[in-house]
């Protein structure tokens, strides 16, 4: 799903500028996770 996000919001159509967008939102997606799990307890 972030991939397909990613390539929407994306101007080009090059697959390194995808790849770009979409790493940094997948590593920000797992740290909210752990985030949220530390929290909790």
């Amino acid at each position: 799903i972030i991939v397909v996000f990613a390539a929407f919001i994306t101007p080009s159509q090059d697959p390194y500028s995808l790849l770009f967008m979409a790493g940094p939102m997948y590593v920000f997606y797992e740290l909210s996770i752990v985030l949220g799990r530390v929290l909790k307890r």
